[in-house]
């Protein structure tokens, strides 16, 4: 049975971006709202929160204690614990190209970001960047880039267009740096919501926070099937992960604050819920090749 549940007493303006640290115990996730890196310690449920000095997206693992934070400027290597930053990358493109959005590293130990544009003005980019610091363009036409995924077996990487009812897919070669021609994986029209942050379990399936109205996290299998959606009790979920010592349980970021004519509803806005029962088990979390 499922069970979903809040995470403390957790409230974020605008969560974003969950990753679970396995060798730490640790998920972390940001509040873009509030400009912090956040994370909660296994067994714990207060967040400890460090500020950044701009709004951060993203927040990647590395192969150290330090993550990487996409932030206005570019990509920084941060030390949560000593609050140490080094930046590692400036973004890829000048003007009118928005800055990066969500971002996750492949099975190789590189990069997969792309561009946010907060009026969904399809101007820019998905990008690849090597764990050398070499920025590749792999596709234009780009609003509001989420949810890249690549799966285990490296060969495909998954990532949305926020607004856009499809989840695209690409062949894709992280050794070479290579990446294929894009196609449609599975067509989400009538799905209720738009396309957010997502994450993969064991079996393949690209798992997608749909927020905009959708209030669900649906279940996209490899050849494009909706398998399963899960209702949310909160108006605005942004993005998923799997966590936990057994990486059996969900956790959802989620929204409180107004975006534009919209304002969350729900007594559950901005709760970081951590979801049992659902059947999954999440796939390692990829890892950004720099210490």
């Amino acid at each position: 049975m499922v069970q979903i549940k809040r995470v403390g007493n957790i409230k974020q303006l605008w969560g974003e971006s969950p990753r679970w640290d396995d060798r730490r115990g640790r998920l972390y996730f940001v509040d873009s709202g509030a400009q912090r890196v956040c994370w909660i310690d296994e067994g714990q449920s207060e967040q400890s929160r460090l500020k950044m000095p701009s709004m951060p997206t993203a927040v990647v693992l590395t192969e150290s204690k330090r993550v990487l934070v996409v932030l206005d400027d570019g990509l920084h290597l941060v030390d949560p614990d000593s609050g140490d930053m080094e930046k590692f990358a400036d973004n890829p493109a000048p003007p009118p190209e928005p800055r990066l959005n969500d971002a996750q590293a492949d099975r190789t130990g590189n990069l997969i970001t792309g561009s946010l544009g907060f009026e969904h003005n399809p101007v820019g980019s998905f990008w690849r960047l090597s764990k050398e610091g070499a920025w590749t363009r792999f596709g234009g036409g780009v609003s509001d880039a989420n949810g890249p995924i690549v799966s285990e077996d490296g060969h495909t990487l998954m990532i949305v267009d926020t607004g856009t009812p499809a989840v695209y897919a690409y062949p894709y070669d992280g050794k070479r740096g290579v990446v294929g021609d894009k196609r449609i994986m599975a067509d989400t029209i009538g799905t209720p919501g738009i396309h957010d942050g997502a994450t993969l379990d064991t079996n393949g399936n690209y798992w997608s926070a749909m927020t905009g109205g959708g209030s669900c996290l649906v279940c996209v299998s490899p050849d494009g099937e909706i398998k399963q959606q899960l209702d949310l009790p909160v108006d605005y979920p942004t993005a998923v992960t799997f966590g936990g010592a057994e990486r059996n349980r969900m956790y959802v970021t989620s929204v409180s604050i107004e975006f534009g004519p919209t304002k969350p509803k729900a007594e559950l806005a901005g709760a970081l819920l951590e979801i049992t029962g659902h059947g999954a088990i999440g796939a390692p979390e990829p890892r950004f090749g720099v210490e």
